[in-house]
């Protein structure tokens, strides 16, 4: 029996917008740390993005630190000696034994914040200093509250490449209106109008696969 069957198969890669606003609304209500929007929206959404691309991993890397150098792993390759660890590493061919394998693409590493604690979306907080330091380690860092998103290249420094906010200029999530086909209104009585995915959420998803995978 051919077994390369499995390696044809194409999960889907869609996230929906209702169901990213439903996990980021849950836990701005129910808990608003910093370590829940990083394991419960960030990587899951990262992780079904990415759902086809075995040779990608999403690691976190929030916890180490010089200590967690041996011989078999040194944290010098996704961040500064001294520094704080970012939160995430992306990276391809992964292996915790990276002294050892040099087959490790690092493709890029993310901070997260939590929106109510340290949020971005609203520009009151500065976290220039914390990614000057990723950047030194790294070529391309992503910082994200889970509202608003920037994306950052070594060689541009603190000027983002790209900014992508989820929330209007009144702080509501962004939205889109649909317009229901007519037999739908007349036979099964539908809305006239329903709510479709902003072009800012497809603008992400498909950027963070562009930047990520970019050089």
């Amino acid at each position: 029996m051919d077994e390369s069957w499995k390696d044809k198969i194409v999960y889907s890669e869609k996230f929906s917008y209702h169901s990213y606003k439903e996990l980021v609304k849950k836990y701005w209500e129910n808990d608003w740390r910093e370590i829940i929007f990083q394991n419960r929206v960030v990587i899951p959404l990262l992780d079904k993005l990415f759902i086809n691309e075995e040779d990608i991993s999403i690691i976190d890397i929030s916890l180490q630190t010089d200590k967690n150098n041996s011989g078999i792993h040194n944290t010098r390759f996704y961040r500064k000696e001294k520094a704080s660890s970012p939160d995430l590493l992306v990276a391809r061919h992964w292996n915790y034994a990276n002294i050892v394998n040099d087959e490790i693409n690092y493709l890029a590493v993310v901070e997260v914040k939590s929106p109510i604690l340290n949020p971005i979306y609203n520009n009151k907080n500065d976290f220039n200093n914390q990614i000057k330091m990723h950047l030194q380690a790294n070529g391309k860092v992503i910082l994200t509250d889970c509202i608003k998103w920037k994306f950052f290249k070594k060689e541009y420094d603190l000027v983002p490449v790209k900014t992508i906010n989820l929330f209007d200029e009144n702080n509501n999530w962004k939205r889109k209106d649909g317009k229901t086909h007519e037999c739908l209104i007349g036979e099964f009585q539908f809305e006239h109008t329903y709510e479709d995915e902003p072009q800012e959420w497809n603008q992400l998803c498909e950027y963070l696969h562009e930047f990520i995978n970019g050089n």
